[in-house]
């Protein structure tokens, strides 16, 4: 009986919070596309974005002073996939993700969030930055910085990872490199009503449990 009730238990504690990995290979060659998108080698509700550090704006579009952040930007494509090669960078024909111009958000869904982070630079040691060295930032829910990770770009084939992080929500890569890979360690809460909910039947249930038992 008493292992029944525990194994109960430990159901209800693996349910609060649920870890996962996801490793993003851009040197994978693509299904279609030319170039590929970045989204397209997503999952778990990943995305990748270009991201621009700009007011909100209010519902006539103009700029609310003091709303600065690093949110989507709606005024370009979508992330590319493309060979850093095309752009005299490397040997290598490879395919990379492309934020040579500008600045990748990495975003989580709701209820999702990054504990740790790694990700491969490519191989060539140009950084497309006037100072190499750059921080990768981790935003929360709220949208207030929790972390940095200052990172030389001018590294080649550098493998770089992040250590353990207080649940981001948003990521800011920055601009001036091609990005081989990514891999997350993502945790998803359960809302705090449904464990409630669950607590409560998982009690239910052993009670009948119980009364069988002792019949």
């Amino acid at each position: 009986m008493k292992t029944q009730f525990s194994n109960l238990l430990m159901l209800i504690v693996s349910l609060g919070t649920a870890a996962q990995a996801g490793v993003y290979s851009f040197d994978i060659p693509p299904s279609s596309g030319n170039p590929a998108i970045a989204n397209s080698y997503a999952k778990d509700g990943v995305t990748f974005s270009y991201g621009v550090y700009a007011p909100l704006t209010d519902s006539v579009g103009s700029d609310i002073p003091g709303t600065e952040r690093w949110q989507v930007d709606t005024g370009v494509g979508p992330v590319t996939v493309e060979k850093p090669f095309d752009y005299g960078r490397a040997s290598t024909t490879e395919t990379e993700m492309n934020a040579l111009f500008q600045p990748v958000l990495v975003l989580l869904p709701p209820s999702t969030f990054l504990t740790g982070l790694g990700f491969k630079l490519e191989s060539s040691t140009l950084s497309g930055n006037a100072n190499p060295i750059q921080p990768v930032l981790f935003y929360n829910a709220q949208d207030q910085l929790i972390g940095s990770l200052q990172v030389n770009l001018a590294s080649a084939n550098a493998d770089i990872t992040s250590g353990a992080i207080a649940k981001a929500s948003k990521v800011v890569l920055p601009a001036g490199k091609f990005y081989r890979q990514i891999s997350t360690t993502t945790i998803t809460d359960v809302p705090e009503v449904d464990a409630r909910s669950l607590v409560a039947g998982v009690l239910f249930v052993g009670a009948v449990v119980y009364r069988r038992f002792k019949r």
